[in-house]
C-alpha cells in the first residue's frame, strides 16, 4: 500500500471491529453446545459481513484478529485458534464477494433480489466455509471425534446463519437507511407494537407458569407482530422486531422455558435457531415487498402528477390553438367574404366578353383561395380536436342542389358537364361537415378532370344513402390510393406536372369521415376516371328545409321586401348592401344594434346579421328585434366565420339558417329566394 493511500482511520476501524467481534464471540460462546467452541448464538458472523460490505475487504484483518483472540481466550491451541479464525474471515470475505459480484447487492435491502441474495449467497452458502474449516480444525485438534462431524457441522452452520439473518440486517439498516421521521401517531403505534410484542414474548418464551415446553405452535403467535412491524415500519420495524424476539426467545430457551425447551440445551437451541432464521427471512422479505410496493406507489403518483401536468399543458395548448384558429378564421374570412361579394357585383357592372372572361378568372382564383384557406383552417381545427359533430337530419336534395349551384360555374368555365342525380331522402349527419366532405370531393373531381364531366349522385344503399362523385378525369394509380388521404400528397402525372392546391382536401375528407363515422371508399382507373363513395345512414325525422338553390334569375327578380344587414365590418357591409341593392331589394345597413334600431321604422322582411357584433352577438340582436316588433314576423339568416365549438353549437340550436364565411353569392341568393318568396 502506498503512503498516499494510507487511511488514518483503517487501524482504528480494524481495532474497533476486532474488539466488537471478540466481545460478541465471548458472549455467544457462553451458550456453547459442544465444549467451549461451538455455539448456535453467533452474532460475529453478521458483524463481520456488514463490516466488509460497508468498509471493504481490508476489514478482514480486524475479523481475523478478533476471531483469533476469542479462540485463544477460550483456551484453544494457537494453531487450532488460527485455523478457526481463518475460516471465520474467509466466510465474511466470500459472503461479501458473492453478494457484490453476483447479485449487485445493495446494502439498503430494499429490493427482493437483495434479500434473496443475503439468504442464499451469504446465509446459506458462505457460512459453509466457516463450518467446514472450523469443524475440520476441531477434529484435527482432537477436540471432537470424526463421528460427530455432521451433528457439529449443522450446529456451527445454523449458528453462523443466525448471525447473518438476525444480526446483519439491523446493522445494515442502521448504517445505510435514513432514520425514520414519524408523526406523533406513528410513534404511539411503534411504542404500542414493541410493548405488546415484549409482553407476548415474555408470556410465550420466559414466564414459567404460562410458557409451554416443546410446544412449537405457540411460537407462531409472534408472526403477526413481525408482519405488523414490516408493513408499517419497513426495514427498521422488521429487523428490530426480529432481534427483540430472538433475544427474548434465547433467554427463555436457555432457562428451560418456552416452546423450544427440550431435554438438552443443544437440541433446544437448534429449535430456537431454526425458528429465528425462518422468522428473520420472513420479516426481511415482507419489508422488501412493502418497500417495493411503496416505491411503485410513489412512481405511480409521480407518473400521475406528470400525466396531469402534461394533460393540463396539452389542454392549455389546445385551448390556445383553438382560440387562435377561431380568431384567425373570423378575421381572415372577413376580407375574403367581401372579395367574394365584390366579384359578384362586378358581374352586373361589366360588359363585354373579354371583361367577363377576366372576371371568371378572378372568380376562379378567389374560389381557389377560399378553398385553400378553409382547408388549412379545417386541418388545424382537426389537429386541435376542436371539431365536435352536431348530428341532425340533413336533406340530400337541399344539400346537393346547393352544391350544384356552387360548382356549376366552375364546371362551365372548364368546359365540363356537371350533372346531378339524387333520391330525395334525409340522412343523419352534421350538415356543415357533410357539406365540407362533398364539397372537397366535388372540387377535387373538377380540378383533376380535363374533359368530359362530373356526376353527383345519391341513391339508397344497404339501408342508407350512398353519395357518389364520378369523374372522367386523370384517375389515380393503384399504389397511390391510400396515400391520397395523407396531408400534402398529390398525384402528379407526366402530362400534368403543375400541381394545384395544398394537398389538404382529401386529408380533411378522411378525418371528417372518421369523425362522423361514415364509410368512404374510392375506385379509380388511371386515364379513365375516379369515383368516391360515401355511405351515410338515413334519418327518420324530416329535416328543416333550406333553399334548394335551383331558382332562376327571373325568380330572383321577383324577390322584394326590406332586408336589414348588420355587420361590424364596414367592407363586408358595403359589399353585401350593394349586392342586395342590385338584386332589387330595399336595404338598411347598420354596424350594430343601436344603428339598426335607429334606421328601422318597421320590422324588416329579412334580417341578415353577422354572428359576432362586438359586445353582442347576432342571436341577441334577433331577440332584441323580436321584442321591439312583437307583432311582426321576419326571416333571419346568420352569417358567421366562427369555428369554435360553443359558437357552432349555439348557432345549430338557434334553428336559424346559417351561412359560413366566405359566402358564395349563389348560395346566399338561393337561400334568400326561398325565404322571401
Amino acid at each position: 500500500m502506498k503512503f498516499s493511500d494510507f487511511d488514518p482511520f483503517f487501524f482504528a476501524r480494524s481495532a474497533g471491529l476486532a474488539l466488537l467481534y471478540f466481545a460478541t464471540a465471548i458472549a455467544g460462546l457462553k451458550y456453547a453446545v459442544v465444549g467451549s467452541t461451538v455455539t448456535l448464538v453467533w452474532a460475529p458472523s453478521g458483524i463481520a459481513l456488514v463490516a466488509i460490505l460497508a468498509y471493504g475487504y481490508r476489514m478482514s484483518f480486524g475479523i481475523a484478529l478478533g476471531a483469533l483472540l476469542a479462540n485463544l481466550w477460550m483456551g484453544l491451541p494457537i494453531l487450532l485458534a488460527t485455523g478457526i479464525a481463518i475460516g471465520n474471515m474467509l466466510e465474511a470475505v466470500a459472503g461479501a464477494f458473492l453478494l457484490i459480484r453476483l447479485a449487485r447487492f445493495r446494502n439498503t435491502l430494499d429490493r427482493l433480489q437483495d434479500v434473496f441474495a443475503l439468504i442464499v449467497l451469504a446465509a446459506i452458502l458462505s457460512t459453509t466455509i466457516s463450518a467446514f474449516i472450523g469443524v475440520s480444525s476441531l477434529i484435527l485438534g482432537g477436540i471432537v471425534s470424526a463421528g460427530e462431524y455432521a451433528s457439529i457441522w449443522i450446529r456451527w452452520w445454523l449458528g453462523d446463519m443466525m448471525g447473518i439473518l438476525v444480526v446483519a440486517p439491523p446493522l445494515l439498516v442502521w448504517l445505510n437507511r435514513p432514520r425514520p421521521i414519524m408523526s406523533t401517531m406513528k410513534l404511539i403505534e411503534a411504542a404500542a407494537l414493541f410493548v405488546s410484542l415484549s409482553i407476548i414474548c415474555q408470556l410465550i418464551f420466559i414466564n414459567p407458569d404460562i410458557a409451554g415446553h416443546g410446544y412449537y405452535p405457540a411460537s407462531l403467535i409472534v408472526i403477526p407482530f413481525v408482519i405488523w412491524a414490516a408493513l408499517r415500519f419497513d426495514h427498521w420495524g422488521a429487523t428490530l422486531a426480529t432481534l427483540l424476539i430472538s433475544a427474548l426467545a434465547i433467554l427463555g430457551t436457555t432457562q428451560g422455558t418456552g416452546p423450544f425447551a427440550l431435554g438438552s440445551i443443544s437440541d433446544s437451541l437448534v429449535g430456537w435457531c431454526i425458528f429465528v432464521n425462518l422468522l428473520a427471512a420472513t420479516g426481511l422479505l415482507l419489508a422488501a415487498l412493502s418497500a417495493a410496493q411503496r416505491r411503485d406507489q410513489e412512481t405511480l403518483k409521480i407518473a400521475n402528477v406528470e400525466l396531469e401536468l402534461g394533460m393540463a399543458e396539452t389542454e392549455q395548448t389546445n385551448q390556445a390553438m383553438t382560440s387562435f384558429i377561431a380568431a384567425a378564421s373570423h378575421d381572415l374570412r372577413q376580407p375574403m367574404h367581401a372579395i367574394s361579394l365584390y366579384v359578384a357585383l362586378l358581374r352586373h357592372e361589366l360588359a363585354g366578353r373579354e371583361a367577363l372572361i377576366t372576371l371568371d378568372k378572378i372568380e376562379a382564383a378567389v374560389a381557389a383561395m377560399e378553398h385553400m384557406f378553409s382547408s388549412i383552417l379545417n386541418v388545424s381545427k382537426l389537429e386541435a380536436g376542436a371539431l365536435v359533430p352536431e348530428v341532425g337530419c340533413v336533406s340530400a336534395k337541399d344539400l346537393l342542389n346547393g352544391l350544384y349551384d356552387e360548382f356549376r360555374h366552375n364546371a362551365e368555365a372548364k368546359g365540363l358537364h356537371l350533372r346531378l342525380h339524387y333520391r330525395a331522402a334525409s340522412v343523419a349527419s352534421d350538415p356543415v361537415l357533410l357539406g365540407r366532405i362533398l364539397r372537397n370531393l366535388i372540387s377535387n373531381a373538377l380540378r383533376y378532370t380535363d374533359h368530359g364531366g362530373v356526376l353527383i349522385t345519391a341513391r339508397k344503399f344497404e339501408g342508407g344513402i350512398r353519395f357518389q362523385i364520378w369523374d372522367t378525369g386523370r384517375g389515380i394509380p393503384a399504389d397511390h390510393l391510400e396515400a391520397i388521404f395523407e396531408e400534402h400528397f398529390q398525384v402528379v402525372s407526366p402530362l400534368h406536372e403543375c400541381t394545384e392546391g395544398q394537398g389538404l382536401g382529401l386529408a380533411i375528407v378522411d378525418r371528417l369521415t372518421h369523425l362522423l363515422g361514415h364509410l368512404l371508399t374510392v375506385h379509380s382507373r388511371p386515364g379513365k376516371g375516379t369515383v368516391f363513395s360515401l355511405d351515410v345512414p338515413c334519418c327518420q325525422d324530416t329535416p328543416a328545409q333550406g333553399g334548394s338553390g335551383k331558382e332562376t334569375q327571373a325568380e330572383i327578380g321577383r324577390m322584394h321586401g326590406l332586408v336589414a344587414i348588420v355587420d361590424n365590418d364596414a367592407m363586408v357591409l358595403d359589399a353585401l348592401g350593394t349586392l342586395l341593392d342590385n338584386w332589387g331589394l330595399s336595404v338598411i345597413k347598420a354596424g350594430g344594434v343601436r344603428g339598426l334600431l335607429g334606421e328601422l321604422k318597421r320590422a324588416p322582411n329579412l334580417l341578415i346579421t353577422d354572428y359576432h357584433l362586438g359586445t353582442k352577438d347576432g342571436l341577441e340582436l334577433v331577440n332584441t328585434l323580436r321584442h321591439t316588433y312583437p307583432d311582426d314576423t321576419f326571416q333571419v339568416i346568420i352569417i358567421t366565420g366562427d369555428t369554435t365549438e360553443e359558437g357552432i353549437r349555439a348557432l345549430n340550436e338557434s334553428g336559424y339558417p346559417v351561412l359560413h364565411k366566405p359566402v358564395h353569392p349563389a348560395r346566399l341568393r338561393a337561400l334568400m329566394t326561398h325565404l322571401l318568396l
